[in-house]
């Protein structure tokens, strides 16, 4: 009886040792797919981060060129507002000016008609 105990003990101690190395040998596996995941989740991580910044860097360089952008268009506007109104002035000028010279015109021929009555 003894020795049919060992033997069955023996065998089932022989399973359980197959078992225990396979799972051991599938939880240390696990543990480097772990870790091969971990590397790959910083490296991830890290790009992420490094794009992030460059289009943060981005967003900031084109909103500064944006805000130039924005001040020449102002700039552009009023320098336009500005000759507007100087081409309004000049314009007025020669109005008033053309008109000074119908009352000039219409003095000179007074004065010529009236020289030839003195003649």
């Amino acid at each position: 009886d003894v020795s049919k105990y060992d033997e069955i003990s023996g065998a089932l101690s022989k399973k359980f040792e197959v078992e225990f190395d396979a799972k051991q040998s599938r939880l240390n596996q696990l543990c480097k797919d772990r870790c091969d995941l971990d590397g790959a989740i910083m490296v991830e991580l890290e790009r992420l981060e490094f794009q992030k910044t460059s289009v943060e860097d981005i967003k900031e360089s084109k909103s500064a060129e944006m805000k130039e952008l924005t001040l020449r268009m102002g700039k552009s506007e009023d320098d336009k507002k500005s000759t507007l109104i100087k081409i309004n002035e000049v314009d007025t000028q020669l109005a008033d000016l053309e008109a000074r010279m119908v009352e000039l015109r219409i003095v000179k021929v007074d004065l010529v008609k009236g020289n030839m009555h003195l003649k």
